[in-house]
């Protein structure tokens, strides 16, 4: 059992102590925490020596389960034959779920987002409501704040950590979720919480739980369903804006003294990707979507300078163009930690399991709300 293992490591107690305060067999304790199911008994003498509650030891292991049959029901890029890549975000997920307690978020965005048709169009109308919406009626500029945006304004708490997958999302419990793995290719984590952002919503039925799962998203254009696609183009339009493309076209061409009828070039796809804080790939696919650049005009584009510069980063970085705006991920999600003080104050959740799930150090979790602790 898990995570009666990971409660006894946060409690900084070996298998003999616990067989010794819950008075269960020490070989059978061994048993149940390299695997075998405990009886309602044992739990309760393992809550009562451990000053958690059965509740919370059972929740623990039916969250990672309802959680990993939601995947298994959902959207896959490739993640299917990866069961171990799976198996990682199904344990970020329960563990943060044994943290948030009673947290509700407010929601408030869920019965504002229109419904839209299953459409490239339609993807980029609800990227359209979503910069009106959450990004003062920006329609031209980059949306770099888009991790702040997503916390702050919507209240879904964003998780990044390492992970073989890019992204996931998850809403269980009335409660959204969402993961970004650590890259080191910002643009890359970028277009991936677009990606997640726009599976809930897409979504946007906070009482039907469902999960979505990403494998590579940036790449991995063999298993795109019509759901994927559509996120896909929320996404990229996004962050990507039509209006924002021509205004940074016009710019551009001035700069480099391009004459307005001449083809589009890599140059010009790599400032945009600049500008914008996306991948050149990205930058392409929408210099496509509104005919600047024929289909297929992109990957020519990009294979063209693999051959010279073995990526378009190396040409960019060559030509001295201009760093991208930098984003700025949490490395712990506020409304998560705040949830966890909370929970902590309450003594529902003890300070060592708190850290150990976030990944902080115990001295962090104490430091956040000093006072109230």
């Amino acid at each position: 059992m898990e995570d009666l293992l990971q409660i006894v490591r946060s409690k900084k107690k070996t298998s003999e102590q616990l067989a010794q305060s819950s008075g269960v067999n020490e070989r059978r304790v061994a048993e149940i925490l390299t695997g075998a199911e405990p009886t309602m008994a044992e739990l309760r003498s393992f809550a009562k020596a451990l000053r958690v509650s059965v509740t919370d030891l059972l929740e623990a292991a039916e969250d990672a389960e309802r959680i990993q049959t939601l995947f298994r029901h959902g959207f896959y890029r490739q993640v299917a034959s990866r069961p171990e890549a799976e198996q990682q975000v199904v344990k970020v997920f329960s563990q943060v779920f044994e943290l948030l307690g009673t947290y509700q978020p407010s929601n408030r965005w869920v019965d504002a987002v229109p419904t839209i048709e299953e459409s490239y169009k339609g993807a980029e109308e609800l990227s359209l409501w979503f910069r009106a919406t959450y990004c003062g009626g920006n329609f031209i500029g980059p949306v770099q704040r888009l991790p702040a945006v997503t916390e702050e304004m919507l209240g879904i708490p964003v998780i990044v950590g390492e992970g073989r997958v890019d992204g996931a999302s998850v809403v269980k419990k009335g409660w959204p979720l969402l993961y970004v793995a650590v890259r080191n290719f910002a643009p890359r984590m970028l277009f991936t919480l677009a990606h997640e952002v726009g599976h809930l919503l897409v979504h946007h039925d906070l009482s039907h739980e469902v999960a979505f799962v990403d494998q590579d998203i940036e790449n991995d254009a063999t298993t795109k369903c019509s759901g994927e696609m559509l996120v896909d183009a929320f996404a990229a339009t996004l962050l990507v804006p039509s209006q924002g493309i021509g205004i940074a076209f016009q710019k551009i061409r001035d700069l480099l003294s391009i004459k307005k009828n001449a083809p589009v070039g890599d140059i010009e796809i790599l400032f945009l990707a600049r500008i914008f804080g996306v991948s050149f790939s990205v930058a392409a696919n929408r210099c496509e979507a509104v005919d600047l650049l024929p289909a297929g005009g992109g990957a020519s584009l990009y294979a063209q300078i693999q051959r010279e510069y073995v990526s378009p980063e190396q040409k960019a970085d060559a030509l001295g163009l201009p760093e991208r705006e930098a984003v700025e991920f949490p490395s712990i999600s506020k409304a998560l930690m705040n949830e966890t003080v909370k929970r902590v104050r309450e003594g529902t959740v003890s300070i060592g399991r708190a850290a150990e799930i976030l990944k902080t150090t115990i001295a962090s979790v104490t430091a956040w709300n000093a006072p109230t602790l």
